[in-house]
């Protein structure tokens, strides 16, 4: 966990909230953000080399990860050519105008070490084009559901705009595969206007029982 720790720090992982829109982030999510997102990188990353070594091959490839993502009903465009490393707040603000599009918040360096400790180690070999867009479709996946927890927060927890654990933990529990931030957030508007509902409801039958 220190290495994940390191690797994925909470700098890191407040640009990602950032970029989703999320306005503040609560100690205690970090924690969870990070859990997520080794879960899914584990998962995808699994079904990847299985890929790889149906084809009798040692070394990932961009390839791979496209055909598990069509598998999945994910739509992923290839990278080529250099990513930018967002840092700054300035390239915050560029990126988010930009859509984000070929940026990634994480160093690469350090997404490359997470991808080591959960890859089965030195037995597999990760070509560039490989690393460069499983960071950029692992970041999308979060910054997507960070969005769809931004909404979980605001709906569910009366405007409230800062992310928390149970937040987090509440938007995986649909365990959506696509990256659709439109799907998410409709789920979670259409929970929280059943839970409106459900507490009107509720209103209507304690107003009913104190008239009588």
């Amino acid at each position: 966990m220190a290495n994940v720790e390191a690797n994925l720090n909470s700098a890191s992982l407040k640009r990602l909230a950032e970029m989703s829109g999320c306005a503040r982030v609560a100690g205690d999510a970090y924690q969870e953000i990070r859990a997520q997102f080794v879960g899914q990188l584990t998962d995808v990353l699994n079904e990847t080399i299985g890929v790889m070594q149906h084809g009798r091959r040692k070394i990932l490839k961009a390839e791979d990860l496209t055909e598990v993502l069509r598998a999945r009903g994910i739509k992923h465009y290839l990278v080529t050519g250099k990513i930018e490393v967002v840092k700054s707040k300035e390239a915050l603000l560029k990126a988010k105008k930009s859509g984000g599009g070929g940026s990634v918040f994480i160093a690469p360096t350090k997404f490359k070490r997470v991808v080591m400790d959960y890859g089965m180690g030195k037995e597999i070999k990760y070509s560039a084009d490989f690393l460069a867009n499983f960071q950029v479709y692992m970041e999308q996946y979060m910054i997507t559901k960070l969005a769809a927890a931004c909404q979980a927060a605001f709906q569910l927890g009366g405007g409230r705009q800062t992310v928390t654990a149970k937040d987090i933990k509440y938007v995986f529990s649909f365990g959506c595969n696509t990256v659709q931030s439109s799907t998410m957030v409709q789920i979670v508007k259409a929970k929280a206007k059943g839970k409106a509902k459900g507490k009107a409801k509720s209103k209507a039958k304690s107003k009913a029982k104190a008239k009588k």
